[in-house]
């Protein structure tokens, strides 16, 4: 779990993925996506220290701040065979409400996403629109998956060039 977080927070998408289990949608897993949440808010001094565990399952409590946020989360683990993976390492989120906007999520588009996942970090939406604005707080910090629900709050909003415009 140290080694999967401390990939995250270098920016290692490629490393941070080979500590845990499959995941069907990567498009914002990545080096590029990362250093954003690096700059907008860095993972940093990671603790962890183990929970539980058996032959084939652990859990590890990890401690970590993201910018100035300290967080603490138990990550489940499985064993495969020699190495153990982390289940629980990335965040489902879901960005229906994003959906025909035009909006980026750390600079890459959600034009054809409506459900994806990320690891823990700081995330920026903006909209590629001279029309609309986010409503609100347009940075999110998601480390645990109660944090998805952030996304739930996000709108867009006709700005004054829209209502100019209109």
């Amino acid at each position: 779990v140290k080694a999967y977080l401390t990939a995250v927070s270098k920016g290692d998408a490629k490393t941070a993925l080979g500590y845990i289990g499959s995941v069907p949608d990567k498009k914002l897993l990545t080096d590029a996506v990362l250093e954003e949440s690096g700059k907008l808010g860095a993972i940093s001094k990671i603790s962890v220290k183990e929970s539980g565990q058996s032959t084939y399952s652990g859990t590890v409590q990890a401690t970590f701040s993201v910018g100035d946020r300290t967080v603490s989360t138990t990550y489940r683990l499985y064993k495969l065979e020699d190495e153990w993976k982390v289940t629980n390492g990335v965040t489902p989120i879901s960005l229906r409400r994003l959906s025909g906007i035009d909006a980026t999520v750390n600079g890459v588009s959600t034009s054809d996403l409506t459900n994806s996942y990320v690891f823990p970090g700081t995330y920026q939406i903006t909209l590629d629109s001279k029309y609309f604005s986010i409503d609100g707080d347009a940075y999110l910090t998601i480390a645990a998956s109660d944090d998805a629900s952030a996304l739930d709050t996000v709108k867009a909003k006709l700005n004054d060039t829209g209502v100019t415009e209109y």
